[in-house]
This record gives structure tokens, sequence and C-alpha cells, in this order.
């Protein structure tokens, strides 16, 4: 189980380590090769057994820190929340490494009632209503690999039919409306969020460009994103164009990482992109 390192957030108080779905689901996904190593083996087998014990009602839930809802008290309180982003790492998750059917329905069930329909997005709370990047982008790749056939059972044999054609509704109206996010910032995600940016380009980059051969609109989403992140190559390569223009040169490593892991992911660019053998577009 990947965990957070000790760090003190004045808005939060002091936070130690604990377990952390996407830094599991990273290193789940790093270390697939070596599975068989004995070592390797028992690590799968606890983070595996961690995340789906802590999806066991069907969400990731975590303790956030809130103000109270009576206004004359100054005491924060703790909350439970269904967290859509990491209950989609969850599901993700069991269709890579064939989890029990019925925990994937219901981990389904919940991440397709937790969309947008108006918004075509989905938000970072079960209930919340305000349209958050990271977890429609795995929730997206969750629903996607589950209707694709990527898990060891067919849609129809996971879910009823109802739900199957209402998640393959939901997946049509997402991918739409990040084709128009991308139309508004020039190829590149984040339009709607913050500000369109490589940083958030190459993350959505990595986790969808494999289901291209899945998904004829990802297909299209990931050539615009593609095209248009090259363009945006510099002699440094890219930088986080979100933050203060004197502070970029810092985040160049990071967002370079995101970016090259994206493209590496992709099995044929050429073909994806058409691009002809001297290397022109």
């Amino acid at each position: 189980i990947a965990e957070r390192y000790y760090r003190v957030l004045a808005s939060r108080g002091p936070e130690g380590p604990k377990p952390n779905v996407a830094r599991t689901l990273f290193a789940l996904e790093a270390l697939d090769s070596y599975k068989e190593l004995e070592f390797v083996k028992d690590i799968f087998e606890k983070s595996l057994q961690w995340m789906y014990k802590s999806t066991s009602t069907g969400w990731f839930k975590e303790w956030l820190s809130t103000s109270s809802e009576y206004s004359f008290s100054q005491i924060p309180i703790l909350k439970l929340r269904s967290d859509v982003r990491h209950t989609s790492q969850v599901a993700t998750t069991a269709c890579m490494w064939n989890g029990k059917r019925s925990h994937l329905a219901s981990l389904v069930n919940n991440i397709n009632s937790a969309f947008l329909a108006g918004k075509g997005f989905w938000p970072e709370n079960f209930g919340d209503s305000q349209p958050k990047l990271l977890s429609t982008i795995y929730s997206l790749e969750a629903l996607v690999k589950v209707t694709s056939g990527t898990y060891r059972l067919p849609c129809d044999d996971v879910l009823d039919n109802h739900t199957c054609q209402e998640v393959r509704i939901n997946i049509k109206d997402c991918c739409t409306n990040i084709l128009k996010e991308l139309s508004l910032g020039d190829g590149l995600i984040g339009y709607s969020f913050r500000a369109p940016t490589p940083y958030l380009t190459g993350m959505t980059l990595f986790r969808l460009v494999y289901l291209t051969i899945f998904n004829s609109d990802i297909k299209e989403i990931i050539e615009l994103m593609i095209t248009s992140i090259l363009k945006k190559l510099r002699n440094f390569g890219w930088e986080d164009e979100t933050v203060k223009k004197e502070n970029r040169q810092a985040t160049r490593m990071r967002t370079n990482l995101r970016v090259i892991a994206g493209l590496s992911k992709c099995e044929d660019i050429n073909q994806l992109l058409n691009i002809d053998q001297k290397g022109h577009l």
C-alpha cells in the first residue's frame, strides 16, 4: 500500500502517513509485470485486499474535516464522505485484476449514480453539484473498462440491462463535454476548471489513451490532446501554465513526467495521429 509522507498543512492540520488509493493503483500498475515474484505477489494481495475491504459498501469513504452547521460554533467536525474519484480507482483496479463481480457491480452502480447529467461530469463526492476534473477522468476510465469488455465478464453480466444502457449514455455525454472542453482550451483540458494546461492534459492522456481501441469518442479526444500537446512542446518540454509565471520553471519536471507517461502508453502514436514516415502531421 502506497502512503503519503508526513506533512503539515495550515488549513488541514497535521497529516501523517496513510494509505492512498491513487498511489496504490499506480504502484500496482508499475509492478504488474513482476507480480509472479513472491514478495511482489504478497504486496499485490495485501494492496488489493485493502482496496476491496475499504469499498465493501460500494463506496470508498473518507473523513473530511469541515465546519459545523451551527454558525456560532468554531469547532470543526468530521464528516464521512463518499469519494467518487477513489471509488472509481478501485473499480478500475477490480477490472484489471479480476475483482468479484458483485463488488464491481456495486462500485459501478454508485459511480454511475453520482454522474451530473446536466453538466456531463462527475463531482468529487456523491451528492455534490460541482464538477471535478480528476473525478471525471477516473470515473470515465472505470466505466469504459466495464462496458468495453476489459473485465472478465461483459457489461450485461455485471449490471442489469437498464444500468448498462444508462452507463453508456453517460459515457457518451461525458465524452461530448470533454470534446467541448478541448475546443475551448485549444486542445488542452482544464478550461472549465481552472485553465487549460499541459499538466492536466498529460494526466488525462495517461489515464485514457489505452482506451482508444474501445471507444471512438475517446480516440477523438486523445487525437486532439496529442496534437495540441505536441504543438505546446518547448525546448524544456512542458510546464504547468496554471501557476504564476515566476514559479512555472519548478513545475517542468512533474509536467514532463505526466505528458511523457501519457505518450508512452500510446502503442502506435504515428498511426493514431496519421503521422507519415518523415514525422510530419
